[in-house]
C-alpha cells in the first residue's frame, strides 16, 4: 500500500531585532541599546546568530524561546551562573564577540498555518506548547551542515549521554 507523504513547506525567516535608534541589537548588549517593551515584551522564538566579519552566513546559532524577549535580553545582559543555560550561552557569545565575531539577535517570522485544524500563528506564541513547537521547528530546519547549533538539552538523560561520551574521549 503506497501512501503519499504530505509535505509541509513553511517559509521561516529570521528578522533582526532593532533597538530604539533602529540599530540591530548585538552582543555584548550595551546599556544604551534600548528596545521597546511594547514591541519585544511578547512571546517569540529568537536566535543569536554568530558570524565572522568576512562572512554573511552564521557559523553558529543558538535558538531559544521566551514569553518576553524584553525580559530575556535583560537576563543575557546580567547572566548569572545560577541560570545555567542563559549563562552558558552568554559566556559563549561574549567569547565569540571578543574574538571578532558579530553576534546579532533575531526573531522568527513565519506565515499562519494549520496542523490538524489547529492554527499556528505568531500571535499564538503565548501558548508555551506552540512556542516550543516553533522553536523545535526552527531547530530541525536549521542548516547544520554549514552552521553549528549551540543548543544542548539539559535533561538528566541527555546530560548522562554527554558525560559518557566525554569520558570515552578522555
Amino acid at each position: 500500500m503506497d501512501q503519499e507523504c504530505p509535505q509541509l513547506n513553511l517559509d521561516l525567516a529570521w528578522e533582526p531585532v532593532r533597538d530604539a535608534s533602529g540599530a540591530v541589537v548585538t552582543f555584548p548588549l550595551r546599556r544604551e541599546s534600548r528596545i521597546s517593551q511594547e514591541t519585544y515584551g511578547k512571546p517569540v522564538v529568537y536566535r543569536w546568530k554568530v558570524r565572522r566579519l568576512s562572512e554573511a552566513e552564521p557559523f553558529r546559532v543558538y535558538i531559544g524561546e521566551t514569553d518576553s524577549l524584553f525580559r530575556r535580553i535583560r537576563n543575557y545582559r546580567n547572566a548569572h551562573p545560577s541560570q545555567k543555560q542563559t549563562y552558558r550561552i552568554a559566556c559563549q557569545l561574549r567569547d565569540d564577540a571578543a574574538n571578532g565575531a558579530v553576534v546579532e539577535l533575531e526573531v522568527l517570522s513565519f506565515p499562519i498555518f494549520f496542523v490538524n485544524g489547529e492554527m499556528i500563528e505568531p500571535s499564538a506564541l503565548s501558548d508555551p506548547n506552540k512556542r516550543k513547537l516553533m522553536e523545535n521547528f526552527a531547530l530541525v530546519v536549521q542548516d547544520r551542515i554549514n552552521c553549528e547549533v549551540s543548543n544542548i538539552s539539559l535533561k538528566r538523560f541527555d546530560r548522562r549521554i554527554r558525560q559518557t561520551e566525554a569520558a570515552e574521549l578522555a
